[in-house]
């Protein structure tokens, strides 16, 4: 009887140990180690499994990633004891029962694992001193926002230009070393990781968090891709989610000038919720979308209304590894922009002559644009998800346009600063009409109406026992043009001492579609070697007509539309284009953090394009095959320190239309021609970046290393009739060239008030093209051409209290050499330099900036000059701080001019506008908080 109670007992521990193991049944078992005071996720700590056996002992370890998660894919069957450690935490210690994979094929998730900090790290966040901006945790880059100053109702986007390191693109997408980044909101994609977020209040975040964040695969199946996916991570505030922000900004001043703008938007993990709107005169263009954040001029002078809304809905399903959600974004915006550009250009021909041609474009737009943008991904199970973009755009666009231009034998800027005036008033005799080899005056007015529609389809599937993934894609672009224009010209020929007058009517409907299907595997041959296969296929076609109409009345009616068909410019044209790719790309971990990609792509393409412009009627067809090679190295060498090289080649083809025997005589003065002997071009690449987070010095620094070697780049051949003042272009092949460039990022803070930034970067290049030719039976000459140029962006700033100062220099200077024609070497150099303050005191703001633009060596006088600019605010707080009131005014010297350059081994070529800057006005300013200020 004993021994039966004794039988009896052991069989029911041995019964209340099995079904206490029934959850913990898995051949994955997954978990997030958690500090226990506060709840942070704590990377690197240290997660070990140990089983004991008769003859042995098992021991596997695994560590957590930057979000503390851990992944642990187990081969041992039986008691188990796991630990959890941290360096300044207590050890966790847990007993649990796993199963053999074959007996079950469950994932547990052990949730968070919270250790508790020891005594001597207690006593160490006692210790006093200024809050570092910048701190490790782990290979977690944590920013401090209370280690900032930062205005009064400041966005998140003023703190995230502060961050050493983080940049913004001219795309608006933010940048890391040079590596695009996400941003997120306690881990969470709200709006897909846009911009939008950047507009939340800075006071929002507790933490700003930087790390590498692992793909869905790596994240299932615990092994590495070799894909880097940077995010910027915002913690929020407790009790800051689900909540609304926002603010309102009304601004009106001199001309009638005025700028109104809304924005709101809910903060949450489940329903995000954006609501934008903006109307102004002041030419200041703002989207913002769902996934996108853009600020930009309308034109020169401008005004705009636009009104946009986003929103999503989270989700979970259970077992999965992300989110699920929906989001919708309707926009529509309505535009009208104006100005006159202004340009300068000098032409080398053989020896050392050359043209000089002065332009004058006075241009009025008016356009509405809705549109809808729908994004989802849902999990169907949590090992299957499907990712569905949809997009749909309508743009009606009208546009009207008057264009001088005249050319002179000699540099214009013998009769003046831009004498384009003079030009055309000048009479027959005079000196400057003597020196004029042609004018020209063209009048058009263009309607267009065009739609664009994407969608874009992802199904995705996790392979069983963690193996890998297969995917799906599904993509389909089809887009819409039709254009209506008149265009009246006129030709003074003064070499010939001939007239002309020419009046132009177009009809020019387009339609692109594009598709493609691709299947793509990716399998774990072992946890080191991934292999990865991608099969596409698709088909294209483009649709392009044009009826042209044209005669030469000397006294047309002003809204005369010529009905004479002008033959050699009608166009009829079809393209078919059927294409594949085969691409082969294993991913090999060396260890966890050494990661090699060597990558092939073979791309066929079969275009038949069947075209009628003119007497040219014809049928083309080309079979392309292409090889692109890559190699990708990614060597996270420690914590702080990262580097990565990518080597290749890449590709491409020329447009169809672009190797066939055409002639494009729209413009009588330039006039356009096919190449039946353009031939594929290519890029020879090599890539080095270097990063490095020197956390106890507050510095962050970064070097790029770039090669490039051109085969067969594709560049322009000009005939030049010095008779008719017509340019004949061509696309060629030239020789190849080479590039190599060096930049150094330095980010340096000294203390909790200073903070240097500089940005230099070193390019060399030798590149090719042809003279322009006098005649089309010569052979044209190839002219080498070296640059070397040098760009420096330096800036340091004074932060304390309510005191802010920066100095800042941004200099860019080149040193062009030409081979044939080296009369025309030169060096044209910019430097803007200027200082910026502002004090913010309890109830007073006050800023101001002066700014000196200088430039040398350009073509045109009002170019090469300095020009001071000096903008000013001062306001005052209302309603505890939620709002301000104060003065404006910009450009206060009127001296704000825009300027662009390109300058190629056969043209130099230079515009300028007045766009609108100056104002002087009144701006208000309020705050939509979800709480008082104190």
């Amino acid at each position: 009887m004993r021994h039966m109670k004794q039988l009896l007992l052991s069989l029911s521990v041995c019964l209340v140990m099995l079904l206490c193991a029934l959850p913990l049944c898995a051949d994955i078992v997954k978990g997030r180690v958690v500090d226990g005071t506060d709840g942070h996720p704590l990377t690197d700590a240290s997660v070990v499994f140990k089983q004991n056996t008769a003859w042995s002992m098992s021991i596997s370890t695994v560590t957590t990633d930057s979000l503390g998660v851990f992944n642990f894919s187990s081969y041992m069957t039986g008691m188990t004891t796991f630990e959890a450690s941290y360096i300044g935490y207590k050890t966790h210690r847990k007993a649990l029962y796993l199963y053999d994979q074959s007996q079950s094929t469950d994932t547990v998730d052990l949730g968070d694992i919270r250790l508790q900090p020891t005594s001597v790290m207690l006593e160490a966040v006692k210790v006093t001193g200024h809050l570092p901006r910048i701190t490790m945790s782990g290979d977690t880059i944590v920013f401090h926002p209370e280690a900032f100053k930062l205005q009064d109702n400041a966005r998140l986007l003023e703190l995230l230009t502060k961050l050493p390191g983080v940049r913004q693109g001219d795309d608006g997408r933010f940048y890391w070393n040079n590596k695009p980044i996400r941003l997120l909101v306690d881990g969470k994609d709200i709006f897909g990781g846009s911009a939008i977020i950047s507009q939340l209040p800075a006071e929002v975040a507790k933490k700003l968090k930087l790390y590498d964040r692992k793909s869905k695969l790596a994240r299932h199946t615990g092994n590495e891709d070799g894909k880097e996916d940077m995010v910027l991570d915002v913690e929020a505030k407790p009790g800051f989610l689900d909540k609304w922000y926002g603010n309102i900004e009304a601004v009106y001043g001199d001309g009638n000038h005025y700028n109104g703008e809304m924005r709101v938007y809910k903060l949450s993990d489940k329903n995000p919720l954006m609501v934008f709107g903006n109307m102004n005169n002041m030419n200041e263009q703002h989207e913002i979308g769902q996934d996108s954040y853009s600020q930009n001029s309308i034109d020169l002078q401008g005004k705009q209304q636009y009104v946009s809304t986003a929103w999503q809905h989270n989700g979970k399903t259970k077992g999965a590894g992300d989110n699920n959600y929906i989001s919708i974004n309707p926009d529509f915006g309505h535009r009208d922009g104006w100005g006159t550009t202004y340009g300068n250009s000098q032409r080398f021909l053989p020896g050392e002559q050359q043209t000089f041609t002065i332009t004058q474009n006075d241009n009025r737009s008016h356009s509405i644009t809705p549109g809808l943008r729908i994004n989802t991904q849902l999990y169907t199970d949590s090992v299957n998800f499907i990712n569905l973009n949809a997009e749909t755009k309508y743009t009606k666009e009208q546009q009207w346009t008057e264009y001088r231009m005249a050319r002179f034998s000699e540099s214009p800027s013998t009769f003046g600063d831009f004498p384009m005036d003079a030009a055309f008033d000048a009479a027959k005799g005079s000196d400057i009409y003597r020196h004029m080899l042609l004018r020209n005056r063209n009048n058009s007015a263009a309607t267009s109406e065009s739609t664009h529609s994407n969608v874009d389809f992802t199904l995705n599937h996790f392979l069983p026992r963690q193996k890998g993934e297969m995917s799906i894609e599904a993509n389909i672009v089809y887009n819409t043009n039709n254009t209506r224009q008149h265009t009246d010209r006129q030709f003074d020929y003064l070499t010939e001492g001939t007239t002309d007058a020419l009046h132009q009517y177009s009809r020019n409907p387009k339609s692109d579609l594009y598709s493609s299907l691709s299947a793509t595997l990716k399998y774990y041959l072992s946890k080191a070697v991934l292999l990865n296969i991608t099969a596409k296929t698709g088909y294209d076609f483009s649709r392009d007509d044009n009826d042209f109409y044209a005669d030469r009345l000397s006294n047309a009616p002003t809204d005369y539309t010529p009905t004479a068909l002008d033959n050699a410019n009608t166009q009829r044209s079809r393209l078919h284009t059927w294409h594949g790719s085969l691409t082969l790309a294993p991913v090999i971990n060396f260890r966890k953090r050494v990661h090699l990609t060597p990558s092939v792509e073979w791309a066929y393409s079969h275009d038949r394009l069947n075209f009628r412009r003119g007497d040219l009627d014809t049928l083309a067809v080309r079979n392309t095959h292409l090889l692109n090679p890559s190699l990708f190295f990614l060597w996270k060498i420690n914590r702080a320190q990262g580097l990565d090289i990518k080597a290749g080649y890449t590709a491409d083809k020329p447009e169809m239309l672009q190797t066939v025997d055409f002639e494009n005589t729209t413009d009588p003065l330039n006039v356009v021609r096919g190449n039946t002997h353009l031939r594929t071009y290519g890029n020879l690449y090599s890539k080095l970046n270097f990063s490095q987070v020197l956390a106890p010095l507050q510095a962050v620094t970064s070097l790029l290393l770039e090669y490039n070697h051109y085969v067969r780049p594709i560049s322009t051949l000009y005939t030049y009739d010095a008779a008719s003042g017509r340019y004949t272009s061509t696309r060629v092949n030239v020789r190849g060239g080479n590039r190599f460039a060096a930049s150094l990022n330095v980010d340096k803070s000294f203390g909790p008030s200073f903070r240097l930034v500089n940005i230099g970067t070193l390019t060399w290049q030798k590149r090719y093209a042809w003279l322009i030719k006098t005649d089309d039976n010569d052979s044209p000459a190839l002219n080498g051409e070296r640059d070397f140029s040098y760009e420096d962006q330096f800036t340091f700033s004074f932060e304390t209290g309510p005191f802010n100062a920066s100095t800042y220099a941004y200099l860019t200077t080149y040193d062009y050499r030409y081979d044939l024609t080296p009369a025309f070497n030169n060096r044209p150099l910019s430097l803007i330099y200027g200082l910026r303050l502002r004090l913010n005191q309890k109830r007073w703001i006050a800023t101001t900036e002066v700014t000196d633009s200088y430039h040398h060596g350009y073509l045109s006088a009002d170019i090469n000059r300095h020009r001071v600019i000096w903008n000013g605010e001062i306001g005052v707080k209302l309603f505890h701080n939620q709002a301000a009131l104060s003065l404006r005014a910009q450009d206060i010297l009127r001296n704000f001019n825009c300027t662009n350059a390109t300058i190629s081994a056969y043209e130099r070529s230079e515009t300028w506008s007045t766009q609108f800057y100056h104002f002087i006005g009144i701006r208000f300013y309020y705050d939509l908080e979800p709480k008082k200020r104190k």
